[in-house]
């Protein structure tokens, strides 16, 4: 694949994220882990996603519940806020927003992940939802002429409206 990362980064998708699905390499930070993670929905990788997933933290996740997620969930962007998580610690966060469509509608997702390491990898444990809602998604609030809430400088009538 010669296209550049869904995780929004300026590196092709083959340079980036895909290594770690492919599992020819290990994320070494939380945010590595984490822009992996939305690639994997991206490309509709469930298996990487529960493999990354903490085993204690399932809750019931199957590999086809994440890919029928994945599947009925188009992603448009993704904007990492604030991450802490390197090598050398044992449990980190990224906050991040990702903005997808699902059933027609445009939402942005607002979350704090957690991690934690499991004999030197890092697996995703929980996420807290920001912006006072509990929703899994946050319908995007913008006026046509307002700047476009996925940040990329253009009214929303130019870019995501």
């Amino acid at each position: 694949m010669n296209t550049l990362c869904p995780c929004g980064s300026e590196a092709q998708f083959k340079d980036c994220c895909e290594p770690f699905i492919l599992k020819t390499a290990i994320p070494q930070t939380t945010e590595q882990l984490m822009r992996s993670r939305y690639s994997a929905f991206v490309t509709v990788e469930p298996e990487y996603l529960l493999e990354t997933h903490h085993p204690e933290h399932h809750n019931g996740l199957t590999v086809q519940s994440l890919e029928e997620s994945a599947r009925n969930t188009q992603w448009i962007k993704l904007k990492v806020v604030d991450s802490e998580g390197g090598e050398q610690e044992q449990q980190g966060y990224v906050e991040f927003k990702a903005w997808l469509l699902e059933a027609g509608k445009k939402f942005v997702h607002h979350e704090k992940s957690y991690f934690e390491k499991i004999d030197g990898r890092w697996h995703y444990t929980r996420g807290d939802f920001l912006g006072g809602s509990t929703n899994s998604a946050i319908k995007v609030k913008a006026g046509r002429n307002d700047p476009c809430p996925c940040g990329s400088g253009k009214k929303y009538k130019k870019c995501c409206g």
